[in-house]
């Protein structure tokens, strides 16, 4: 007989499967949209504090434009675009747009919308760090300027980047959680995630009281969101400087 643990859906999909299926695309979008922010607020805020002068200004004033857009309206303006059928872009690329598609969407523009925070850090950090004695001896070497700011200013950033990624996948993972509950996510006609799930708590048809095992995914939403927020927060005690041993 076949046996299902969590119960099934109104469509009579397996539940404890489509969880642990649904948790590959809700982590690894979390995930991937922090390397997304790490790479720009890297090279954009390593710029920035190296550099200094006009060069920071444009990039500051860009990074508070940034920071003003709000994530949420611009994926659902994006979304509505690309599947509207009077749209030609919908109509050569959106309206048949694929899972995969809607994937990546979300990845970037997470990872774009979240790194001026970041960006800004590393450039205060690299203001202070550019006049210490190694990365003058460095560029008295002759060292080239890209090479200063890899090899020699951004290590200095490694222990405040490492924590502060860390602390932000919780909130890109809950984000594409909201996405995906309000129809914005990965289709769930060949995917899943948990957003998606939680959604078929709240389909038509369906009294949550008496199906209350389709609310199950909401557990591990809490968990990964918990366990992540716990690392980050070791990272930050074992990284802190003025700890006592």
């Amino acid at each position: 007989a076949r046996i299902f643990l969590w119960g099934t859906n109104n469509l009579g999909k397996d539940v404890f499967s489509r969880v642990l299926y649904g948790g590959q695309v809700s982590l690894t979008i979390g995930i991937l949209a922090v390397w997304v922010s790490l790479f720009l607020g890297l090279t954009f805020g390593g710029i920035a504090g190296f550099y200094g002068g006009w060069v920071d200004e444009v990039l500051m004033r860009f990074f508070e434009v940034l920071d003003a857009i709000p994530g949420l309206y611009l994926l659902i303006v994006l979304s509505t675009l690309l599947r509207d059928p009077r749209n030609p872009l919908a109509r050569s690329f959106g309206l048949e747009m694929t899972s995969a598609q809607t994937f990546m969407m979300i990845v970037f523009v997470l990872g774009f919308i979240g790194w001026g925070g970041l960006a800004r850090t590393i450039r205060s950090i690299l203001l202070s760090v550019r006049e210490f004695d190694y990365a003058q001896a460095a560029k008295a070497l002759g060292a080239s300027n890209s090479r200063i700011i890899a090899k020699h200013l951004l290590p200095a950033t490694a222990s405040f980047v490492i924590v502060s990624l860390t602390l932000a996948i919780p909130g890109f993972i809950l984000a594409e959680t909201g996405l995906s509950f309000i129809g914005l996510g990965p289709s769930e006609v060949d995917t899943a995630s948990w957003g998606l799930l939680l959604r078929d708590a709240t389909s038509r048809g369906i009294t949550i009281q008496f199906v209350p095992w389709l609310l199950i995914p909401g557990i591990p939403i809490f968990l990964a969101v918990l366990c992540w927020n716990l690392v980050g927060d070791g990272l930050r005690d074992a990284f802190d400087p003025r700890k006592r041993e």
